[in-house]
């Protein structure tokens, strides 16, 4: 079984722009692609570029093949197509100097999803209709994701931007500083 080798370059972290490091990629990615990938023992995003591809058997490869982190995706949000339906993800969007929002978390549907029988993406088991009350602790305490939908759905998502960009105006309102404290741990 042949791996898709990448070598990384995190130029907006100075602790790492100096060196480049391996991944494994399921993308098929080229030199001079952005991308997202884990960085340190919290596996926190980043942004780097390609620098260099290698196709190789895990005998020839660069890095240990048990060891080496897996890139995550292009760089930026993404949207995703499942069971005919369109998803916005949360993760890929900057949040600081050098992270960037984690996969798998939150998504978004302009609509209630209508999903086939079985679906499993991420963990997701909870869905937030526009009556929940209060959407922001919901999201908080569930260790899966969480799918937002509609008009409510897309304020929640964009107050949690806000709050991982420091605003937190809009969500501070009837919010406890505990949930407050566990949505940016989970954001990030």
């Amino acid at each position: 079984m042949k791996f898709h080798f990448v070598l990384l370059r995190f130029e907006n972290d100075p602790n790492l722009s100096d060196k480049t490091y391996w991944y494994v990629s399921e993308m098929q990615l080229k030199e001079g692609d952005k991308v997202l990938a884990p960085v340190g023992i919290h596996d926190r995003l980043q942004a780097a570029t390609v620098v260099k591809t290698q196709e190789c058997e895990p005998q020839n490869a660069p890095y240990d093949v048990h060891t080496v982190k897996t890139v995550m995706s292009r760089l930026g949000m993404r949207t995703l197509e499942i069971d005919s339906v369109s998803l916005l993800e949360f993760g890929g969007e900057r949040y600081d100097e050098k992270h960037y929002t984690p996969f798998g978390r939150i998504l978004y549907a302009e609509e209630k999803p209508q999903f086939s029988e079985g679906f499993r993406f991420y963990g997701i088991r909870i869905f937030l209709p526009e009556e929940e009350k209060d959407p922001l602790r919901v999201i908080a305490e569930t260790n899966g994701g969480v799918l937002l939908y509609g008009k409510r759905g897309e304020e929640v998502f964009e107050a949690l931007l806000n709050l991982l960009k420091g605003n937190e105006e809009p969500l501070a309102e009837g919010i406890d500083e505990e949930t407050l404290t566990r949505l940016k741990e989970k954001l990030k």
